[in-house]
């Protein structure tokens, strides 16, 4: 796990990252305290499926002490208000398949399975599922 934040997430990935024309990233703050952050990327920024139709909601993170305040289901709802400005026809993701929580909340949303990809954490292989909702029609 350190090393997967030391790669994903060191200054020089996330400075790329924030200056990337093609990803946005939105917080969530609580009495002028961060609680949380999303990003999204558009066309080439996708991680994968790197159509000019979708977008990926990458990352979506809330800080532990402020789960069940509704503020995943704020990022969500602009993930998705941003996606349907921007005329995508689905707004995609992967989440970790042993996170039943999230999961069930991006079911709840109206995301469906359709896919699964290797996560490498480390030297451990994990499997994310692939999830998507459709926008149009």
């Amino acid at each position: 796990m350190q090393d997967f934040l030391e790669k994903g997430f060191n200054e020089e990935k996330l400075l790329n990252e924030i200056n990337n024309a093609d990803s946005e990233f939105y917080f969530a703050m609580v009495e002028n305290k961060l609680a949380g952050y999303m990003k999204i990327n558009f066309r080439n920024a996708q991680t994968e499926y790197k159509e000019e139709n979708g977008i990926e909601l990458e990352r979506i993170y809330v800080l532990k002490q402020y789960l069940g305040n509704m503020l995943g289901q704020a990022l969500f709802n602009k993930a998705l208000e941003i996606a349907m400005e921007n005329k995508m026809d689905y707004l995609w993701l992967g989440v970790w398949e042993h996170n039943p929580r999230a999961i069930s909340f991006y079911k709840k949303n109206g995301l469906t399975e359709f896919s699964s990809h290797i996560f490498r954490v480390g030297d451990d292989d994990q499997i994310d599922i692939i999830m998507r909702k459709n926008l149009i029609g």
